[in-house]
């Protein structure tokens, strides 16, 4: 009976503790509407979108974590990408879902998005102002191709881990006209081989006009907001 009464108190210890971690790291609009898909890993808060009606293309994805205050999710370990496969399969999630990298600066040089810290409502507010007029100033400066602004993220670095992953070839990468390194400038988590796949994003608006654009899952990150 001492025994039974135990385990049921550690595992109501185990539920409250990572319920605080949930309020006291993510952001709170989050974790008033969409709670039960938020998880925390060292201090970092991760937002899983899993219905079907969210799929959305990289740059809006990107751009949707942007305005909670965070950026897509970056598995620069295989500790933090074993935890988001493990999360994505207890969703029932077995599709692939966008992570925060691409090579859309330098082709087949992949790099992460630059992080973003959580901002307070003001901070985040002139920020987002900023990155609008920033997208502006694309549109008009190079009105046929679209601009991705995060150019300064952090090489991926090689590494055993990222050297054997996607199959053993680093990152998957389909065959095909379509799927040359000219179109390619995104990559996914797939949770069911445990791989990263170079997806082909479209970056021209005849592309995105003529159907030829990819709407996936996606995983954004939150890091504690600054003080």
């Amino acid at each position: 009976m001492l025994l039974i009464a135990f385990a049921v108190f550690t595992a109501s210890l185990a539920c409250s503790c990572q319920a605080g971690e949930i309020e006291d790291t993510c952001p709170p609009d989050l974790v008033n509407t969409v709670r039960e898909f938020l998880q925390v890993l060292d201090d970092v808060c991760y937002q899983f979108v899993n219905s079907s009606d969210s799929k959305v293309q990289f740059r809006e994805a990107q751009k949707i974590c942007e305005d909670n205050g965070g950026s897509l999710a970056m598995p620069k370990t295989e500790k933090i990408n074993d935890f988001l496969v493990e999360k994505l399969l207890s969703y029932g999630i077995q599709e692939e879902a966008f992570i925060g990298l691409d090579d859309f600066k330098d082709e087949n040089e992949f790099r992460w998005l630059v992080v973003i810290q959580r901002r307070s409502p003001e901070q985040l507010f002139c920020f987002v102002v900023g990155v609008k007029l920033l997208y502006l100033g694309a549109f008009f400066f190079q009105p046929f191709t679209f601009v991705f602004r995060w150019h300064d993220g952090e090489k991926l670095k090689q590494s055993n881990f990222y050297e054997n992953f996607g199959k053993g070839k680093g990152i998957y990468r389909k065959k095909g006209f379509f799927n040359s390194d000219v179109f390619n400038d995104c990559v996914t988590l797939n949770p069911v081989t445990n791989a990263w796949q170079d997806l082909d994003c479209g970056r021209s608006y005849v592309r995105v006009w003529a159907g030829w654009k990819k709407e996936r899952l996606y995983i954004c990150q939150y890091l504690p907001q600054e003080e």
